[in-house]
C-alpha cells in the first residue's frame, strides 16, 4: 500500500499510512509483552478511592507522574524492568502511579506509555500501596 501510494504521487499519505503501520506495530508488541491498564480502570479506581473517607476526613488519591519528576528510588528489579522496557523501544514516556496522602505511601507502580496509545502498560510493581490487581478490578 505504501510503494502503491508512492509510485503515486502520494508522499504525504504514504508517510501517515507507514507511520500507523509503526504504531500498530508497537502497540501489538506492548500488548502482547505486558500487562496493562485502561483510563477506565484508572478511573474507577480513582473513583473508588474518592468513596473511601475516613472519619477524620483524610483519603487517598492515585497520582500518575513522569519518572524524571519522581523523588523516590524505586527498587533494583523496576530499575532493570525500565532499563529492558527502555531497550524496546516502545514506549515513548513513562509514568508513576502512587497513593498520595496526608502520608504518602512509598510503593508505586511504573508505567511505560506509547504516543498515541490510551493504555499503561505495567513495567514493575513493588510494595502492596497500589497494584495492577487493584486497578483492574471490576467495579461492584
Amino acid at each position: 500500500m505504501v510503494s502503491q501510494l508512492q509510485d503515486l504521487g502520494f508522499e504525504k499519505a504514504a508517510q501517515v499510512v507507514q507511520a500507523r503501520h509503526a504504531a500498530c506495530e508497537k502497540w501489538a508488541e506492548a500488548y502482547a509483552r505486558y500487562r496493562y491498564v485502561t483510563p477506565e480502570q484508572i478511573d474507577g479506581f480513582k473513583r473508588n478511592l474518592s468513596s473511601h473517607v475516613s472519619p477524620s476526613g483524610s483519603y487517598y488519591e492515585l497520582a500518575l507522574v513522569p519518572i524524571q519528576r519522581y523523588s523516590e528510588v524505586p527498587p533494583a528489579a523496576a530499575l532493570e524492568a525500565l532499563k529492558e522496557a527502555k531497550e524496546t523501544g516502545l514506549f515513548a514516556e513513562f509514568e508513576i502511579a502512587y497513593l498520595q496522602a496526608r502520608v504518602r505511601v512509598p510503593d508505586p507502580i511504573l508505567f511505560g506509555r506509547i504516543e498515541g496509545c490510551p493504555d499503561y502498560f505495567v513495567i514493575a510493581e513493588w510494595g502492596d500501596d497500589v497494584s495492577y490487581a487493584d486497578l483492574v478490578k471490576k467495579e461492584k
